[in-house]
C-alpha cells in the first residue's frame, strides 16, 4: 500500500512539472484617442537581460494579440505601428498560471509630420 502512494504522488509531481513549461501571453492595443482596436501592429518580445529576440506576431483585425510558447522570466514587450509612438512595457512571466492576459495597451499618435 505505501508503494502504491508513493508510485501514485511521484507520477503526480512529474505531471505537474511538466505542465508548467510555458505560459500564452495575450493582450489587446487600441488607439488612445478613440480607444478603437488596432490591427496588424507589430509586438516583439525580447529578454530583459540582453534585449536579445524572443519572438514576434501581429494584432489580428480585432487589435487582439498572442505569444506562446513562453518561458518564465522577465521581458520586454515592444509595440510598434506607422503612425504611433512606439511603447515599451516590462514584463514578468511567472510559474502560477498558463495564460497571462497583459490587458490593453493603448498607442498614441506620433505628432512628427514629413518634410
Amino acid at each position: 500500500m505505501k508503494r502504491f502512494f508513493l508510485i501514485s504522488f511521484l507520477f503526480f509531481q512529474a505531471v505537474l512539472g511538466f505542465s508548467q513549461g510555458t505560459v500564452v501571453v495575450s493582450g489587446l492595443v487600441r488607439d488612445q484617442s478613440d480607444r478603437q482596436p488596432l490591427p496588424y501592429v507589430t509586438i516583439i518580445l525580447q529578454r530583459e537581460a540582453d534585449n536579445s529576440f524572443v519572438t514576434g506576431t501581429i494584432t489580428l483585425e480585432d487589435g487582439f494579440f498572442k505569444l506562446e510558447g513562453i518561458s518564465v522570466g522577465d521581458y520586454h514587450v515592444k509595440v510598434s505601428f506607422v503612425g504611433y509612438e512606439e511603447q515599451t512595457l516590462p514584463l514578468h512571466v511567472g510559474r502560477l498560471s498558463t495564460f497571462l492576459d497583459i490587458g490593453p495597451i493603448f498607442l498614441r499618435e506620433s505628432a512628427t509630420e514629413l518634410d
